[in-house]
């Protein structure tokens, strides 16, 4: 099986350094990457050769996810598989099942780590939000993720979202706040301080656009953010 990866960044890599041991991959970023495809091993493609496989995985920036959606639909083959691997789901959802065709199948996807983590086995998990999709491919996707030793966690984009508000959005919200307090490491200090500055440094690696799209393209992430606000502040007058 041939797989296509629309956008070669960091994460785009590893996906294809994963799958390259299985399939044949090919793939394409904006900017000229082929570079570091040949020395991963995978083909450096034009994006209209990368969106004409039976799998398409859009690697993309939540940010430049309508843009290229809109470039690759024309060359997308009818019955393929278009997959997205975005922090948040249902903005990218809505835009797949507006953007894409019907006779395209469509799977959200979010891989709970980054090429930072991954290297842990224990936080290899995945969410899949099956979208439009034949049960014997969702079936085969699970399969082949349950023999390479993923966690899966099957739901629905709006019930992604509203728990990623809490476990990322308000995890990348306070670790923006650590990283504006100017935190050093201390030579007097305990170790939940430095678990923060492990919180600071992680985020601090993510780019600020990836920041503004995970707080501003989640609908449930104002909210949650408002409520640390509110109870940091009561908390503070209640030591006065």
């Amino acid at each position: 099986m041939e797989i296509g990866i629309i956008g070669f960044g960091s994460f785009g890599q590893l996906i294809a350094k994963e799958l390259k041991r299985d399939f044949d991959v090919f793939v394409w970023n904006r900017s000229d990457r082929s570079g570091e495809a040949k020395k991963l091993g995978v083909n450096y493609v034009p994006i209209e050769e990368a969106a004409s496989k039976e799998i398409v995985i859009l690697a993309t920036s939540i940010s430049s996810f309508e843009e290229i959606l809109k470039k690759v639909r024309a060359h997308i083959k009818k019955g393929a598989l278009v997959a997205d691997v975005c922090s948040v789901k249902e903005y990218p959802v809505g835009l797949m099942r507006k953007i894409l065709p019907a006779d395209i199948e469509i799977l959200g996807t979010h891989p709970l780590f980054g090429p930072d983590s991954f290297k842990f086995k224990e936080n290899r998990k995945i969410v899949l939000c099956p979208v439009r999709i034949k049960n014997g491919k969702l079936e085969g996707i699970k399969n082949y993720l349950e023999k390479k030793r993923y966690k899966m966690i099957i739901t629905t984009a709006k019930e992604h979202d509203a728990a990623i508000a809490r476990t990322q959005a308000l995890v990348h919200f306070i670790g923006r706040i650590l990283e504006r307090m100017d935190l050093k490491e201390k030579e007097i200090d305990v170790m939940t301080y430095r678990k923060l500055l492990e919180i600071m440094d992680v985020v601090k690696n993510d780019s600020w656009q990836l920041f503004l799209d995970i707080e501003k393209k989640n609908k449930y992430a104002e909210k949650v953010r408002e409520e640390f606000v509110k109870n940091a502040i009561r908390l503070n007058e209640e030591l006065k």
